[in-house]
């Protein structure tokens, strides 16, 4: 299937189907490199596994989509984040997946339609609106 790219994405939240959050799926050709903070709102997100990533050098688990796809993502701790997400942020960065080098919120923020904000704002938790809030910030910033 090639990287997740934010045409599978854009097909996956059109699909009009409840989705698990493995919104964190943007283009790596379409970023340009932001200074992150601290919010690491990105690593409470689903983490999907791409096949350039080596499944085994990675705590993985698997994921059924309500459309029945099983998908290989990072594993998670019970508090909904990253299980390499430590106190000073990733455990793992240089060494980290795909899907976490190339993700960006701001493209996120302006990929995602309207309707999708104001539900992720509504039924989304708060690792969902402060990945909003970062997303909207560092659109502008670009």
């Amino acid at each position: 299937m090639g990287k997740f790219d934010s045409d599978y994405v854009k097909k996956l939240l059109e699909s009009g189907k409840q989705l698990p959050r493995p919104w964190a799926n943007v283009d790596p050709q379409h970023i340009t490199k932001i200074e992150c903070g601290s919010c690491h709102a990105c690593c409470h997100q689903i983490a999907v596994l791409t096949e350039n990533d080596d499944p085994f050098k990675y705590r993985t688990e698997i994921l059924t989509t309500v459309q029945g796809e099983r998908i290989r993502i990072l594993k998670r701790n019970e508090d909904g984040s990253c299980t390499y997400l430590g106190s000073d942020g990733c455990t793992i960065y240089g060494e980290h997946p795909e899907v976490c080098r190339s993700f960006h919120c701001g493209e996120l923020w302006k990929m995602l339609p309207n309707r999708y904000k104001i539900e992720m704002r509504k039924k989304g938790d708060d690792q969902d609106r402060l990945m909003l809030q970062s997303g909207k910030k560092n659109a502008r910033s670009k």
